[in-house]
């Protein structure tokens, strides 16, 4: 048996031994911690001192024993009767002493003369037997051995140092002898040799794990290793097995915790003495705050044993400096010690916590737990909860928040708890705060709610799809005129929050809503947000110059700013600024993630998805919607699910994984959800996954209801859902040239100069109602007006149907050329069947990929050509169809020299619109091979 660590302490013992055998008999008592090995150390010097030729007669102790007399001694004659002779001897005399066991006392000046006559007998026989063949005692756990037993081995104890017999004896450190007067014997004989485990060194744990892992991974692993175990060679086995659980035993510097580790521990514990359990339980509830008289005061047993507890699971490598030495060991105590009324014990932790002037949280975690109905221990709660809101932790304010309601059966105390859970519960899962609604609807009704908080409910109900409910709990709230002009700004931004939300009171609501007298619209950030969102919805003047600055960029990222933010950018969105939106999402977003709120990541990678789709970012929209539907139950989305989804469905109808955008759409959406904005948004998807799969008559349902429901809420707003333009497309497809012109042109008239976008999405409609000339200088027209506009999924989609209306019109080169662009503009949005639809002739030559097709886009440059460097590649960039923003952006100069730029290279090449000046730069009159350009257009991908 190899033993690793304790060579020193094996060497000691041999040296021992080898003197009995030369007649000087001894005594050795080894002491050690809990699990320090001193079990391993008896049994391999056992076994090398018996392939030798030593007899060895061995026993354990055993605290469930301690009462049977002579249990010790039973156990070594059940060895000796191995030994040929012995066994009926040594029988024999031990059924002599079971009558006397009374009058053996190890406290007492003697025993009696019979008792004392088997005693000496006994041991006179053993010591015979010694002449013959060296004779070895090993008896582990000394310290619960029976009296009986115990006086025994003090009498041969004494009459062996000139034999050939050694005694080694076992004994857990730090323990309360069971008679102290025992050991103060054994350790007054002159041959009695003291011998203490220590826990292992670094390099002990170095050989333990050599042996498993080899040396390379054990050097790497043996620091940690040691810091984590405190050397106690249990642990370090357990945590050797974690790491081959975790298969991380090829020497991974970080090393696995895992459930042998916290198993070992509680077996250290009670392995122990019999109240070391509660001991550790409460050091690991009090945690920082366990001090011995906190200790004491918990479990009600005498400081003198605490301190000697603590002293024993120092040694075993449990604690270090009176706190438990790792987490998951912490954590296995919390949960494997049990105790009769662990609610008691956590409330008086929590009251010694409170005592002790521990703060909120401390207190709180054992409150979680105990019970308590003192006033001090629901205001510790509550404190504990705002402070973890505070601290950006809506699970752990749930937490708190939660108990603290259950503790509290006061309305008035209930109606300051009940609103911030709600909140908290919202940042970690809106799906849970539903069942809050009755009582928080209640506590308005008796007017117990105070300030920003009468919102709550009204947020809820809006959320949850019940709006008539919310209308009138506004109504109520702005009828009971409000004297704070805090709360009356609140409650007028509540009134236009709802109207955005459900766009049928739009009408009910007169032009001067929200402008309450009195109210300072900068001193309130909510009705600051909700009249710009209502300024974009009404199609007010001046719409579509909104600036949200004020909102997103001057107020850090908190409870009270989400929701002015997340309406600011749904104005900027409805406004026809999707970019705009993505670049503020993107930095909203990495704010929430530092602040880890779940609830905030998914309403904002749900607007960045809609921004997404709206540029033609297809890969962008997939990812973002679906990690915003995946952060918590759809449930959990209320009336908003319908904006991340239709962004997915969308994304996924372009991508051409029509499969999967059907799966998505056999969720259904709550029917409340189709009297809000994001229910448009769903319509609208859903058709136009109908119309890329074959289904018209469908994808027109949807386009048409889409223009009911609009038309209803008298709202006329095509950057929501161009509702119109895709009723063309499904008449389009129906084989309804006419009624889709009619369509499309009643709507033209109606739209600003600065509508790039739309018109040039309504043009392209338009173009396939006309005959193959009216065609071609439609679709041109669109193709100028979106490449101002930055979404270059609908430009791709004009310029393939310019490319196949030059086809057509039998003007192959310009077919090509344009259907080049169309296809290179397709892959950057990875739109596969528009690319796909792209026919070899027009838009793909011989090439098969993106590689090839760009490479036959990049014709050499012609030496005479008229640009500079610069203008060459604003120019190509330009031709492309990224904005002037973008170009500024990725060449790294002012939107004002783009512009200049721009203007010398339409004069040089006699052009008047960038649909000229790409098919100028296909043509090679500008070189598309310039280094600059080429590195740059990977970087401003939509993908």
């Amino acid at each position: 048996m190899l033993l690793v660590g304790r060579e020193g302490e094996l060497n000691l013992l041999q040296e021992l031994r080898k003197r009995s055998e030369g007649g000087a008999g001894s005594i050795a008592i080894v002491t050690g911690a809990v699990a320090s090995g001193k079990t391993s150390l008896l049994y391999a010097f056992a076994e090398m001192s018996a392939s030798e030729g030593a007899i060895f007669l061995g026993a354990t102790g055993s605290r469930a024993e301690r009462n049977l007399p002579l249990g010790v001694l039973r156990q070594l004659v059940e060895n000796a009767a191995l030994v040929p002779g012995c066994g009926e001897w040594a029988s024999a005399r031990l059924a002599e002493m079971v009558p006397f066991t009374q009058e053996i006392d190890i406290n007492a000046a003697g025993m009696g003369a019979s008792a004392a006559r088997l005693v000496h007998d006994s041991c006179t026989g053993l010591l015979e037997l010694s002449n013959k063949q060296p004779v070895l005692i090993g008896i582990d756990d000394v310290q619960d051995v029976d009296v009986a037993s115990m006086q025994w081995l003090l009498y041969l104890a004494r009459r062996v140092r000139s034999s050939r017999v050694m005694v080694a004896l076992n004994e857990l450190s730090n323990v309360q002898p069971t008679h102290a007067a025992f050991r103060a014997e054994l350790l007054r004989q002159p041959n009695c040799q003291p011998i203490h485990l220590a826990p292992l060194t670094k390099q002990g744990v170095c050989q333990v794990l050599t042996q498993s892992i080899g040396l390379p991974a054990a050097r790497q692993l043996t620091p940690e290793i040691h810091r984590i175990s405190g050397g106690n060679p249990m642990l370090v086995r357990a945590l050797l097995d974690d790491q081959h659980s975790a298969g991380r035993s090829n020497g991974e510097a970080k090393v696995v915790v895992g459930d042998s580790y916290g198993e070992a521990v509680v077996s250290c514990l009670y392995r122990n003495e019999p109240e070391t359990p509660v001991v550790a339980l409460a050091i690991a509830v009090l945690d920082d705050w366990a001090t011995p008289a906190t200790i004491t005061h918990l479990t009600g047993h005498e400081v003198q044993l605490v301190n000697r507890i603590a002293a024993s699971l120092t040694d075993a490598g449990i604690l270090v400096d009176g706190r438990i030495r790792h987490p998951m060991a912490r954590h296995a105590v919390l949960r494997n010690v049990v105790v009769e009324d662990p609610a008691e014990l956590y409330g008086r932790a929590a009251k010694s916590l409170y005592e002790e002037g521990a703060p909120p949280r401390v207190v709180a975690r054992c409150l979680l737990d105990g019970q308590t109905t003192d006033p001090w221990g629901i205001e510790t709660l509550r404190q504990a909860g705002e402070l973890a809101l505070a601290g950006a932790e809506p699970v752990a304010a749930t937490e708190y928040l939660k108990r603290a309601l259950e503790l509290c059966t006061d309305a008035g105390e209930r109606a300051a708890i009940l609103p911030r859970l709600v909140e908290a519960e919202w940042r970690a899962n809106p799906a849970t705060t539903l069942r809050y609604l009755p009582e928080l609807l209640q506590l308005s009704e008796r007017g117990l709610l105070a300030g920003r908080q009468t919102i709550i409910p009204i947020d809820l109900l809006i959320w949850h799809g019940r709006a008539e409910e919310a209308l009138e709990a506004v109504t109520r709230l702005i009828d009971s005129k409000p004297e704070s002009p805090e709360l009356a700004a609140e409650a007028s931004a509540a009134r236009l929050w709802l109207s955005s939300w459900y766009p049928q009171f739009l009408s009910e609501e007169p032009e001067t809503v929200g402008q309450t007298k009195g109210i300072a619209v900068g001193s309130s950030l909510r009705l600051q947000a909700t009249r710009l969102l209502a300024t974009v919805l009404r199609r007010k003047t001046g719409a579509k110059a909104i600036s949200a600055d004020r909102i997103l960029q001057r107020h850090d990222l908190d409870e009270y700013s989400m929701g002015p933010k997340s309406a600011a950018l749904h104005a900027l969105l409805y406004a026809g600024k999707p970019a705009e939106v993505a670049a503020r999402c993107d930095a909203l977003l990495g704010e929430a993630r530092l602040r880890h709120e779940p609830t905030w990541q998914a309403i904002l990678s749900g607007i960045r998805a809609e921004a997404a789709v709206r540029q033609g970012h297809l890969g962008d929209a997939m990812k973002y919607a679906r990690r915003a539907l995946e952060a918590f139950p759809l449930e959990g989305w209320g009336v908003a699910v319908g904006g991340p989804t239709a962004a997915l469905v969308l994304a996924l109808t372009g991508l051409g994984r029509y499969d999967e955008a059907a799966e998505v759409l056999r969720q259904p959406l709550p029917a409340t959800a189709f009297k809000t904005p994001s229910g448009l948004r769903y319509l609208h998807a859903r058709g136009h996954h109908h119309l890329a799969t074959g289904q018209p008559q469908a994808a027109l349902a949807d386009f048409q209801m889409c223009g009911e429901l609009m038309t209803s809420w008298g709202l006329d707003l095509p950057e929501l859902a161009p509702w119109h333009a895709d009723v063309a497309q499904a008449q389009l497809a129906l084989g309804h040239p006419m009624q889709a012109q009619r369509t499309i042109e009643e709507q033209l008239g109606r739209l600003s100069p600065q509508d790039h976008q739309l018109k040039g999405h309504y043009l392209r409609v338009l173009a396939g109602t006309g005959d193959p000339r009216t065609r071609t200088r439609l679709l041109r027209e669109a193709v100028d007006l979106l490449q101002r506009s930055g979404n270059r999924l609908e430009l791709a989609r004009s310029l393939a149907d310019l490319s196949r209306a030059h086809q057509v019109l039998g003007e192959a080169t310009r077919a090509r050329v344009i259907g080049r662009r169309a296809y290179l503009l397709a892959e950057e949005c990875e739109a596969e069947p528009l690319a796909r639809s792209l026919t070899p002739g027009t838009a793909r030559g011989k090439a098969g990929t993106a590689a090839d097709v760009e490479s036959q886009a990049r014709p050499e440059k012609d030496s005479d050509s008229p640009l500079s460097d610069a203008e060459e590649r604003v120019a190509r960039l330009a031709a492309r169809g990224h904005t002037n923003r973008e170009i500024a952006r990725n060449l790294h100069i002012t939107v004002s020299t783009v512009e200049q730029h721009l203007t010398r290279v339409y004069r040089k090449l006699q052009v008047k619109s960038r649909e000229g000046l790409s098919e100028k730069v296909e043509l090679g009159l500008v070189d598309a091979s310039c280094p600059q350009v080429t590195q740059l257009l990977p970087s401003i991908s939509c993908s």
